[in-house]
């Protein structure tokens, strides 16, 4: 073998560790871009998502449902639950202090959680007068809404937090 096939394969092996080197050397982590700066929120949230999730699991579910108009009747009283508690996660954010960034990634969640939750409302509407109805879900940033909810509470601890996968 020529010198220079030699060292170009040596280089080349180099080059594959030194990038898994890289990799595990904790100069590559870059921080997740929808963790908060400042924890404080996200505990506090947890705690009203958690009792909320009680209240929300107590609730008669589909399979207790006798037709779509019960079922229907079942997703708006779970969506009370659900506003309930974005009521008490959105007066928590008011008076959390925070970073501004902190403070507009809480807003847009609360307000991505809204909107799920008026999806849910129309969708009951609709499922009420027609059994053939469907949950339709916006998106965001091309994520759907659910998904950005659920990862923002996942990547923040809130587990809690996720939206609930009772309809659909």
């Amino acid at each position: 073998m020529h010198l220079i096939t030699k060292a170009a394969i040596g280089a080349l092996v180099a080059g594959s560790f030194g990038v898994w080197g890289y990799a595990y050397s904790g100069l590559a982590d870059r921080p997740l871009p929808d963790l908060l700066d400042e924890p404080a929120f996200a505990v506090a949230a947890e705690s009203v998502c958690s009792d909320a999730k009680v209240r929300f699991d107590a609730l008669p579910n589909a399979e207790t449902a006798v037709d779509n108009v019960d079922r229907a009747a079942q997703i708006v009283d779970r969506n009370a639950v659900l506003t309930s508690m974005l009521d008490d996660l959105t007066a928590l954010s008011d008076a959390e202090a925070g970073t501004a960034r902190d403070v507009e990634m809480r807003a847009e969640w609360l307000l991505d959680w809204r909107t799920y939750v008026a999806e849910r409302a129309d969708y009951a509407e609709r499922f009420a007068l027609d059994e053939t109805e469907v949950l339709y879900v916006s998106a965001n940033g091309g994520e759907r809404l659910e998904r950005r909810i659920t990862r923002f509470a996942n990547t923040n601890e809130m587990y809690s937090c996720i939206t609930p996968t009772d309809v659909g």
